[in-house]
């Protein structure tokens, strides 16, 4: 049936929107004229839904949306569609599509081309647009002012996408009478005007705490009257989500401000840390051999080899989310704020609405807030100045592995309670911000018979930033690794900044060797280092000099040079240390991220190291000794011409890694993903009664299929299969991972592996068999529930006949946000 408004009802809309029956799925359809020009479009729907992925095609004919049912409906597949005539403002058509379990698409079509931008959805049933005809303003954006004219031309750009911008983050004094818009030609940067040109200085110096990309530019009249034309802090809009005027839709969802976002406003105004157990498992389902070795260089500080690896994870789309969010959370640790802010933005760019969005977006506000002298999200006033803003998360598991070989009886190697905690204390002041951290966690070890009990702390460290001063002060247990310092230590760091992209580090203090140490003082370190950003943060650059020493002696005295640079298509990484004191080099690492299209990515990593890290105490390897000075002494009496750098040289192998990786999709739902990579690793030195180790090769191989909404909307199905060669020994395995979605809380997760190993040098294989199932509950966004058990069963030939060991395994726990 053909549906159509006269241009007599829509002169009406000036007083009271009209009403368009039509299918269930499309209860309403309004249109306001704003202004002379442009037109608001609202589709309200019988669903709730959050909006995704808008994209509007070349010719400005048409405009199409994803849409996630975020309400309990559960509707079948129904279309619904309106037709209109040239009458309506050149709209044409408006129709929607799909089911709860596939999602919906909205398409909207039009007469003639137009511009067309999202509006917030004020109410989450409902979708709204605004649109003009593109020949009604001649195009002259981006185009360089000949003269700077006459005021009221300029305008300040926020050097962040309209999907990215929060409105609330702008002071509200700034949007009276003002224009928030979407430059024309400027690949959606997001531009606020319009003021003469010494006000506009003033206001970029208001908003560049908030947004530090922001810039003031000259516009052309033609653009002055777009942006005025196609705001998008709509009046009509803002009263509505206010709930000021009309009739708010009693679903629209309780926001703080207007949020300019593909998905759901964010409901979080306090900053949430999630611990390092939620960052890391949060997604345990992605089970790649690749994410597995940058969960365990993150867990060990070594964040340098874990933003390498989560970059190159982040090509492959059946991991992208994960490794985005911890490539950013990495980079935060490894304080590169600046790009740690912009993967943060493209997470929440990419997938909003989600249960990691929240994580991410929260991260963001705290990130600004904090970053370089109290950059606050919102210019604090003089209460909330004052207030502390409290978060934490704990997190317990129950683990216990058991295991039988050849029936002789079942032994317990893994049996305890494993609790993990952290609170984070912020204030936020006009002038200075402060913040206290502290993480730490509990092993209840209960295979010891006297009942062990063993407890670390991850973090535990006062944090403040002054604006006047342009400095910052951290002292405590932390980790800074981009500074050339090996892993964690209690001690401080202070920071100074003469101009806004660069940042001068001085830091010290006592390293440790784990987060189960004590305080000592045998580790005694000092650096300082710099951080300079350019090209509009695309390019940074961190020169270092690190000097540690251990009882007395010279551990390490290394320079370095750490290198990023980022555009839209590709990631550049260059890492490389120097030991001026052993006189060698101990890393040069380089990698690259480049995207070949819209779906595929291509990556190489050349990585060359020493294992470990050549210091003066890797003498003690091999050794019966703890005390340096004994080795000395030791030396000393059996008339040895090697030193204690000698010997640290010996246990201390150097290897070269190649590594490629391509990822793609081969059609809708669709991704695959290939990985290559060869090691070759040196002999070491034999010297004091320390065996040398032989130089070997390794190869690995793997290739992944996997297809997503296969059995419904949320469910995925992978298959891996992997191969391993060694001059030791081979290897062959496959890995069935599935994710099924029960209901709207539970989430089922049967994964089975199964792989041969052959020892090359003895002709022994062995077989293993491991299936496992997962079920999570998910009570609220700050509840969650796991369980895990699986088998695990082996056939190992041995010289005396076959072994076959069998052994079960159990996890159980929660995790909760406060």
């Amino acid at each position: 049936m053909k549906w159509i408004l006269s241009a007599a009802a829509v002169t009406a809309l000036l007083i009271a929107p009209a009403r368009v029956q039509a299918a269930a799925l499309i209860t309403e359809v309004f249109q306001y004229p704003v202004g002379a020009e442009a037109t608001e479009l609202e589709v309200a729907l019988d669903v709730v839904v959050d909006l995704q992925s808008p994209f509007a095609s070349d010719d400005g004919r048409t405009f199409e949306a994803r849409l996630t049912e975020t309400g309990p409906d559960g509707l079948a597949w129904q279309m619904a569609e309106l037709e209109f005539g040239e009458a309506d403002d050149g709209l044409a058509r408006v129709a929607v599509e799909g089911s709860s379990s596939r999602g919906f698409v909205v398409r909207v079509e039009f007469t003639r081309a137009m511009e067309v931008v999202t509006l917030p959805q004020h109410a989450n049933n409902r979708v709204t647009l605004k649109y003009l005809d593109r020949n009604s303003f001649r195009r002259t954006a981006g185009q360089a002012a000949k003269d700077p004219g006459k005021d009221g031309r300029w305008a300040i750009d926020l050097g962040i996408d309209a999907p990215l911008l929060d409105i609330d983050r702008v002071p509200r004094s700034l949007l009276v009478g003002r224009s928030l818009y979407l430059a024309p030609q400027r690949a959606g940067n997001t531009r606020l005007g319009f003021f003469d040109r010494a006000l506009a200085r003033s206001v970029l110096r208001q908003v560049q705490g908030t947004f530090p990309r922001a810039s003031v530019v000259h516009v052309t009249a033609a653009e002055a009257d777009y942006g005025v034309a196609m705001q998008v802090n709509s009046e009509r809009v803002a009263q509505l989500y206010a709930g000021t005027t009309g009739t708010r839709d009693e679903t629209a969802t309780e926001t703080p401000g207007l949020t300019i976002s593909i998905g759901r406003p964010g409901d979080l105004d306090e900053p949430v840390e999630a611990p390092v157990s939620e960052l890391i498992d949060w997604q345990a389902e992605a089970d790649d051999s690749l994410l597995s070795e940058a969960r365990e260089a993150y867990i060990a500080g070594d964040y340098d080899r874990a933003i390498a690896l989560y970059t190159k994870a982040s090509g492959e789309r059946a991991f992208r989310l994960e490794a985005l969010e911890m490539l950013g959370v990495s980079r935060e640790q490894n304080r590169q704020t600046a790009h740690a802010k912009r993967l943060y933005q493209q997470v929440l760019a990419e997938y909003p609405g989600t249960e990691a969005a929240d994580r991410v977006d929260a991260r963001l506000r705290a990130l600004v807030s904090i970053d370089r002298g109290a950059r606050t999200l919102r210019k604090p006033n003089a209460e909330s100045a004052l207030a502390w803003n409290v978060t934490g998360n704990v997190s317990q598991f129950y683990r216990r592995y058991s295991i039988d070989i050849d029936g002789r009886g079942s032994t317990v190697p893994i049996n305890g309670l494993f609790t993990d905690a952290s609170a984070s204390a912020m204030r936020i002041g006009p002038k200075s911000s402060h913040e206290a951290r502290l993480s730490v966690g509990h092993i209840q070890d209960f295979t010891s018979r006297e009942g062990g009990r063993t407890f670390r702390v991850q973090e535990a460290y006062w944090k403040s930033t002054s604006e006047p001063l342009n400095a910052g002060i951290q002292i405590g247990r932390q980790r800074q690794r981009r500074s050339g310092v090996l892993g964690r230590f209690d001690g401080i760091n202070a920071s100074y900044s003469p101009v806004s992209n660069i940042e001068l580090n001085v830091l010290g203090g006592y390293l440790l060797e784990s987060s189960f140490d004590s305080p000592g003082t045998e580790r005694s370190f000092w650096g300082v280092n710099a951080e300079f950003d350019m090209l509009d943060n695309r390019l940074s650059v961190v020169p270092f000099y690190v000097e540690q020493n251990y009882e007395g002696v010279v551990d390490r005295q290394a320079v370095g040079l750490q290198g990023e640079y980022y555009s839209e298509r590709a990631n550049y990484y260059g890492m490389v240390d120097y030991d001026l004191h052993h006189e060698a080099l101990n890393h040069v690492y380089l990698t690259s991220n480049l995207r070949i299209g819209q779906e595929t990515r291509f990556s190489t990593t050349i990585d060359h190291r020493r294992n470990p890290y050549l210091t003066t105490r890797n003498a003690l390897i091999g050794q019966p000794l703890q005390d340096l000075s004994e080795l000395e002494l030791l030396l000393v009496e059996q008339s040895l011409e090697d030193s204690l750098e000698d010997l640290a040289r010996d246990r201390s192998a150097l290897s070269t890694m190649l590594r490629v990786s391509l990822h793609g999709s081969l059609r809708k739902g669709w991704a695959y993903s290939m990985d290559a990579s060869y090691t070759d690793f040196d002999a070491t030195e034999s010297s004091l009664n320390v065996q040398a180790l032989d130089p070997h090769q390794d190869f690995y191989y793997s290739a992944q299929i996997r297809a997503d909404d296969l059995f419904g909307q949320g469910n995925y199905g992978s298959l891996q299969a992997r191969y391993y060669d060694s001059d030791t020994s081979q290897s062959v395995g496959v890995f069935f991972n599935n994710r099924l979605a029960i209901g709207e809380s539970w989430w089922l997760y049967p994964r089975l592996q199964v792989d041969q190993r052959s020892q090359l040098e003895t002709d022994q294989d062995q077989l293993r068999v491991k299936p496992s199932l997962r079920l999570d509950y998910r009570y609220s966004r700050a509840l969650r529930f796991e369980l895990e058990a699986g088998y695990e069963w082996t056939d190992r030939d041995m010289a005396v006949g076959s072994m076959i060991t069998q052994g079960i395994f159990i996890r159980a726990g929660y995790r909760a946000m406060f």
